[in-house]
């Protein structure tokens, strides 16, 4: 098997395990849910100001109506795990990776995984040009870069030829939120947590970020910065 066709059977596992998270249709955090309106929504805006996309919508329950007051919608369960941690380690007393319901007013965020960290890797691009890394995995070494739209294998031994893109759609940055790395969205004001991680690299509005154990492409949707209550 050519180094090549190695490195695309490794990239294909690694999606393998975002499409099995996907399937469940996403994930938020709830961090509480409560019977006054004005409570919840000044919940939802305390952490909005801290960074975190959060939303409020109503449930009923033993024919009582609630407020839920939720953060974003990840389509990899791992993700919203990541950022209940940060609310944990923040100003929020609860925080429970919840799966993202069906009537929520914000869509989810998705996570795709690029490659999990093999032994030796780096970045190949620089301003102005798609991201793309240099990987090895048990001594075959592969190039992945990220388009716009998908992950790809680039076919060929040598080191690929830089793909000029546009200038980048949305102002991410790389900032830190309850002492995590985090991706930010400067459009509005305040930021919004985008995805956690860090910030290494972005092509349109796909952030590409160092993630735990992964280099993540982290795409969010149009309603992700509407300011949403």
């Amino acid at each position: 098997m050519t180094a090549a066709l190695r490195v695309a059977a490794w990239l294909l596992a690694s999606w393998l395990i975002v499409v099995a998270a996907a399937q469940d249709g996403g994930w938020a955090v709830q961090t509480v849910a409560l019977r006054d309106l004005r409570e919840a929504q000044e919940t939802a805006a305390a952490l909005r100001d801290a960074g975190f996309p959060a939303f409020t919508e109503f449930t009923m329950s033993n024919g009582l109506q609630y407020v839920r007051v939720r953060v974003g919608c990840w389509s990899a369960r791992e993700g919203a795990e990541a950022v209940a941690g940060l609310l944990l380690a923040g100003d929020a007393r609860e925080a429970v990776v919840v799966p993202h319901s069906p009537e929520s007013p914000r869509a989810c965020v998705e996570l795709d995984v690029g490659f999990l960290m093999p032994t030796s890797w780096a970045p190949l691009f620089g301003p102005g040009e798609a991201p793309t890394f240099r990987v090895e995995l048990a001594g075959h070494v592969g190039h992945i870069r990220h388009d716009g739209e998908r992950w790809m294998v680039l076919q060929g031994e040598g080191v690929p030829t830089p793909l000029r893109v546009p200038a980048p759609t949305r102002p991410y940055r790389d900032g830190e939120i309850a002492g995590g790395a985090a991706v930010f969205d400067d459009r509005d004001e305040p930021s919004v947590l985008v995805c956690p991680g860090r910030l290494i690299g972005q092509i349109g509005v796909v952030a590409i970020a160092v993630w735990a154990d992964a280099v993540v492409a982290c795409r969010p949707p149009d309603a992700f910065t509407r300011g949403l209550p």
